[in-house]
């Protein structure tokens, strides 16, 4: 019977979150051929259109009638989705005189993204979804040195545009207006909120203003827990950007043994592998005292002998958090209500060690009942004996 109460209570102990299905069916695409710092990496399922290279992260829709397939990267900068006319400079930009079920309006000057352009009316597919009569745009010249469009996702729900999950959600294709960047399992998902495996990891909402800021201090090196600032997240870019007396900080307290070049954004420095370990976390708190941070290991790479450092600073004060950030959190956006729910990766879940302790209190009490009862038990027999 001990070793039955044991068992028992193992199994009463073991995480109840393991047994939880998850449910990905939404609208998903798991991202291959990840290049992040120069680093590739094959992912095993390499059939989706969904990738992540060394800026941006890269979906591929279809256009028109016959469907075209057309590459564009996720921006939370704009509502618009955005498709470079096919040109002698950009032969795999999108051609309307293709698509037999396009509507264009005349070539016409596209302030927001000052160029000239047409707006287009047209079928727009993503994964198994399709949207009829979506409104995007076929610009000249926009983004040409990419050489790529654009998927406008969007931060806010009164601003001009409509992305192409509002236009889902509006027609009733999707069960909720919500998008979430995992990269740590690869996906990008657009129409359900399902933390999945996170659910029970640490966790943190908020809700963004305008223009999807957040007010937060930080409190990291050379930080003050009393200088609220702007930070917004920035799933289009691959550093962080920080008020230049942080940058100052933080960089000092690198570079100051070491041997560091900047170029384009980004400071690398002679180091070691180990050495990352040693570098600053960066942390934030907002008024409520949430807290939330990112680790030397994702704003710094390592390749041959060198430490990349994907931070960096502008003229404005206010702090981005792009790529790194991402690497850290599972995040799911909501438009419509402003809420951004972000999931740490790396942490042990919140929930399992309750269970544990009350796995490890059944083992306890069931053994004490079974000493008890077998106690009991000896005494009614040496009870018997005496009288015999």
């Amino acid at each position: 019977m001990i070793c039955l109460a044991i068992i028992l209570g193992i199994v009463a102990s073991y995480p109840l979150r393991l047994s939880e299905s998850q449910d990905f069916e939404d609208i998903s695409e798991s991202l291959s051929n990840l290049r992040i710092s120069g680093e590739e990496i094959h992912m095993i399922d390499s059939t989706k259109n969904v990738y992540v290279n060394k800026s941006h992260i890269i979906a591929t829709i279809e256009l028109g009638t016959p469907a075209l397939e057309y590459e564009v990267f996720l921006t939370q900068n704009t509502k618009f989705t955005v498709a470079l006319a096919k040109s002698s400079s950009h032969p795999a930009g999108f051609n309307v005189n293709e698509s037999s079920t396009v509507v264009c309006e005349n070539t016409l000057y596209l302030t927001f993204l000052d160029t000239s352009g047409k707006k287009c009316q047209d079928v727009v597919k993503y994964n198994n979804y399709s949207a009829n009569n979506f409104t995007f745009y076929v610009s000249d010249s926009y983004y040409d040195y990419r050489k790529i469009g654009s998927l406008g996702l969007g931060y806010w729900p009164n601003h001009l545009g409509t992305t192409l999950m509002e236009h889902l959600w509006k027609n009733y294709l999707i069960e909720e207006p919500v998008y979430a960047i995992d990269l740590q399992t690869m996906e990008f998902t657009i129409g359900k909120k399902n933390p999945g495996i996170y659910s029970t990891h640490e966790t943190y909402t908020v809700k963004s203003e305008d223009y999807g800021y957040i007010q937060m201090a930080y409190t990291g090196l050379g930080g003050n827990a009393s200088d609220i600032r702007n930070v917004r997240l920035e799933i289009e870019l691959n550093n962080i950007y920080s008020p230049k007396k942080y940058y100052d900080s933080i960089m000092l307290s690198i570079n100051s043994t070491r041997n560091c070049t900047s170029s384009e954004d980004v400071l690398y420095c002679n180091c070691e592998k180990k050495d990352i370990d040693d570098f600053p976390i960066l942390s934030f708190v907002d008024k409520n005292g949430s807290l939330i941070s990112i680790s030397a290991k994702n704003y710094v790479s390592y390749q041959s002998e060198k430490c990349y450092f994907y931070l960096s600073s502008k003229d404005y004060e206010y702090w981005i958090l792009g790529r790194p950030f991402f690497k850290e959190y599972f995040t799911i956006f909501n438009p419509y209500t402003s809420e951004i729910e972000m999931f740490r990766y790396d942490e042990t879940p919140i929930n399992s060690w309750i269970y544990v302790a009350i796995g490890v209190t059944v083992v306890i009490v069931i053994a004490i009942i079974v000493g008890v009862i077998f106690y009991l038990k000896r005494s009614k027999e040496r009870d018997y004996k005496r009288i015999e």
